[in-house]
Formats: structure tokens, sequence, C-alpha cells
């Protein structure tokens, strides 16, 4: 039986991706502390293998590469999230007023013209 749950979980290749990509969202959330993000890599795979064997010993009818892809979209989608909210960061803490990277009109508000 252990096996059979280790192979089916090693061919979820969305699985690490999504805890991944879910572990950085807790952090940027502040849910997770630094250095603790490895523990909960580690605490969600081990629920993950608990899930799969639980579905495997009951028998339990999944499509296993389905449940692949929709991990894998996920992940995708967390990753979009979590490019759209650095994006922001960034612009705010690191890009704001270097005229070199762009231009903002809100910066010549209240300046006379002429």
């Amino acid at each position: 039986m252990f096996e059979n749950v280790s192979l089916i979980i090693a061919g979820l290749a969305g699985l690490g991706i999504f805890l991944s990509a879910f572990v950085n969202v807790l952090k940027m959330l502040g849910a997770v502390g630094d250095g603790m993000g490895d523990k909960w890599f580690k605490g969600l795979n081990l629920i993950v293998f608990i899930v799969v064997a639980v579905i495997y010993f009951f028998e339990v009818p999944v499509d296993w590469s389905q449940v692949d892809s929709w991990l894998t979209i996920l992940a995708s989608l967390i990753g979009l999230i979590i490019q759209l909210a650095s994006g922001k960061v960034a612009y705010e803490y690191v890009l704001r007023g270097t005229p070199l990277v762009g231009f903002s009109h809100s910066l010549d508000e209240g300046q006379p013209k002429g």
C-alpha cells in the first residue's frame, strides 16, 4: 500500500508546485513566520499523503491525472496572485519616483504649468 500511495503522489507533478505556492501565499499573508516555510511544506505533504492513503484504502475511484491538472491550474493562479501582489510592492517601495522606469502625472499635481 505504501508503495502505491507513494507512486500516486510522485505522479502528481502539480502537487509540489501548488503546495509551494500555497505556502508562499501564507507567508505573504503573515500566517507562516520566517523560517517556518519548510515545516509547513512538509506538514502539508504529510496531510496529502494521509488523504491519498485514505482514498486508496477505501478504493474510491479517482482520476489522478485530472487531480494533477487541477493542482497545476491552481498553482498557476496562485502564482499570478503572487506576481500581482509582489509587482505592487516592488513599485511602491522600490521603483516609485525613479525617472528611468516610468513617469507619473500625479507627481506634477499642484505645479504651475507654463
